[in-house]
């Protein structure tokens, strides 16, 4: 048990996540706890201020019965109900990817900024066939204000 406990505060200490209420998200919180009150883990990213990861056993997609065909658009509507939690808009994340590992699926989306696809900034869903989402994953920032104009400055 203590080596758990030392584990857990070196993890905490190291990782830059935080187990405590998100930062302006409290209400949104809030609403996915009544929506899905079940068991729920998440880490908050202290970057964007959203959901960093998620690991429930409660939360469900609205269909129950989840395959091939109809993955990305089950995960997607939920996606959409949550956004406000994950910090994206859907015009801000493409599809990258759908894994399918025997009973399970990744379906990995990337953000783009202005068509642009924003390099290593990925969020993840891991669903079951039953349409049980087993985890989230998800460094998603809002409110982004990047230049897309290329420029160059002169050091002389």
């Amino acid at each position: 048990m203590k080596g758990t406990s030392i584990f857990l505060t070196v993890f905490a200490l190291t990782s830059g996540v935080l187990f405590a209420q998100p930062n302006g998200l409290t209400e949104e919180w809030e609403i996915f706890k009544q929506n899905y009150p079940g068991n729920s883990i998440v880490h908050w990213d202290s970057l964007s201020g959203g959901v960093k990861r998620l690991v429930a056993n409660d939360v469900y997609l609205k269909s129950k019965n989840i395959h091939l065909t109809n993955v990305e658009s089950e995960v997607r509507l939920f996606l959409n109900e949550n956004r406000d939690l994950c910090n994206f808009s859907d015009s801000e994340i493409i599809l990258k990817d759908i894994d399918e590992l025997g009973e399970r699926f990744i379906v990995t989306y990337q953000q783009q900024f202005h068509n642009i696809p924003l390099w290593n900034v990925n969020l993840k869903i891991k669903v079951n066939t039953a349409g049980q989402v087993l985890m989230i994953k998800s460094p998603l920032f809002s409110d982004l204000s990047i230049s897309t104009q290329p420029s160059v400055k002169s050091t002389l």
